[in-house]
Order: structure tokens, then C-alpha cells, then sequence
């Protein structure tokens, strides 16, 4: 295979959204900007929750310094348009040929922001399923600035970012016991996500 074939590769999901966090993935610049809302990524993380499948990755690997390229984005502005990187490094670049919008969500969901509101997940439990709805979200996940999160969580509500519970379940599980909740609910969540991201 030559450098400029695109090949399927299959590393976690975890891999994935830490190089793009590192930029050590790009975008093509033919490929189109974040199109996904908040609705989207909250579906796909539900997705994630749910232990379903969430697809597979296409990365291309090229020696081309020719190539116009974007970086991927943690704290997303859906009024800013995604700015052209302006030089490549020398060497191998892995580019991202399918996959883009649900890499760039996982990355807004657990590095970064969108329009300034981080993905929060209320931990009073699994939300009651309704049967004929199968959109409905197995946990409550909203975005949310901090200053409203603030808010639902004054009013009793058990907010959470997800990162938090995924990369800081045991300080989540702490705050919890002091305020006297059950802590099942976190580290459920925390290997659901590890069960999908890890794999």
C-alpha cells in the first residue's frame, strides 16, 4: 500500500480523541466544517451509554506536504467558521476521512465546550424509559454554561460534567458521599464509557 492510500484503521475511540485533542490528527480541507448541534452529540454519547456500535474511523496516512489541512477543535464556536491550519508538520500526517463529525463531538464532549457550554449528566439515575419512544436518552445529558449548571444544581439537581465522571469518577464519587447520594450511578457511567472508549 502506498502512503497516499487511505486505510481503514481500528484504534480505540480513546486514541482517536487524544490525538485529535494533541493535534496529531487533521482534517482535509475538503471535508466540511462541525455540522452536528447539541442534540447530535447528546444522542451519540446516549449511544455510547448504551454499549451500541458507533461506527468506524477512516484515516488516511500521507507523506504530502501539499495538502491543506484544519485542526480539530475542543471548545468549538458554531459562529466561528474552522480556520485552515496554515502549515503541516513534516513527516507522516494522519488525516481524518470518516468519522469527522463523531470524533469532533467526543472531543467537544470530554476536552472542550460548545458555544461556551460543557455536556453535564444529571447522576439521580437513569431516566424512566418510555417504550414507544426509542430516542428517548438512557441518562439525562444536557449543555449547559456553567453559570445555569450552577443553578440546577442549587435546585437540587445532580449535575455533573461528563468528563468529570469519566476522568474523575473517584473526586464525583467523593462530593457525592459528602452530600449523602449514592455513588452507583457514576461509576456505572464511567464503565459504560471505558467499555466503548477503551475497547
Amino acid at each position: 500500500m502506498t502512503d497516499t492510500e487511505a486505510q481503514n484503521t481500528t484504534p480505540s475511540i480513546s486514541d482517536l480523541v487524544i490525538q485529535a485533542y494533541r493535534h496529531e490528527l487533521y482534517l482535509p480541507a475538503i471535508q466540511r466544517g462541525m455540522v452536528w448541534d447539541e442534540e447530535n452529540i447528546q444522542f451519540l454519547i446516549d449511544s455510547l451509554l448504551r454499549g451500541y456500535p458507533i461506527g468506524t474511523f477512516m484515516i488516511w496516512e500521507t507523506v504530502r506536504s501539499d495538502l491543506r489541512v484544519r485542526d480539530f477543535i475542543p471548545n468549538m464556536r458554531t459562529d466561528t467558521p474552522m480556520e485552515l491550519n496554515p502549515a503541516i508538520p513534516p513527516g507522516i500526517v494522519r488525516l481524518v476521512l470518516d468519522g469527522q463529525q463523531r470524533l469532533q463531538a467526543f472531543l467537544i464532549a470530554f476536552f472542550g465546550s460548545l458555544d461556551g457550554k460543557y455536556l453535564w449528566v444529571n447522576l439521580k439515575g437513569k431516566k424512566e424509559q418510555k417504550d414507544d419512544d426509542p430516542d428517548d436518552e438512557l441518562y439525562e445529558l444536557s449543555f449547559l454554561e456553567d453559570t445555569e449548571a450552577g443553578k440546577r444544581k442549587a435546585s437540587g439537581e445532580l449535575l455533573f460534567r461528563i468528563a468529570d465522571v469519566y476522568f474523575r469518577c473517584e473526586n464525583v464519587i467523593k462530593q457525592l458521599e459528602e452530600e449523602g447520594q449514592k455513588t452507583d450511578i457514576c461509576r456505572e457511567i464511567q464503565s459504560r464509557i471505558k467499555n466503548a472508549f477503551e475497547k
